[in-house]
């Protein structure tokens, strides 16, 4: 990597020229989606791991926050996440309520030992 250093993410400093070709690749056809544009950022740039696979997982992660900062605007995510909200119980579907001693007595023996 040769030129002058633009920003700097997560351990990684980005040139002018890369973000330029980051920019390039979010406004040029075809659309890609964010998962596409992370691994096609990653092949131009020559951005790969020890084993030899891209590193588009944090390039995805670098360029979320650069889109959070303000210096590139990612088009909106294509899928949504399904993430499944929190369980609501409902007359019908409310966990059975287990007896619960009401003494001491109903416990015992109850037992410590230090170790």
């Amino acid at each position: 990597m040769t030129g002058a250093v633009e920003c700097r993410y997560h351990g990684r400093d980005f040139t002018v020229a890369e973000m330029a070709l980051l920019r390039e690749l979010i406004a040029g056809p075809p659309a890609l989606s964010r998962h596409a544009l992370s691994k096609e950022f990653c092949r131009r740039i020559g951005w790969h791991k020890a084993d030899g696979g891209l590193k588009d997982m944090m390039a995805r992660v670098a360029i979320l926050a650069m889109h959070r900062d303000g210096r590139i605007e990612l088009p909106p995510p294509k899928w949504a996440q399904n993430r499944p909200g929190p369980i609501v119980f409902g007359p019908d579907t409310e966990p059975p309520r287990l007896p619960s001693p009401t003494a001491l007595d109903e416990v015992r023996p109850v037992g410590l030992r230090t170790a």
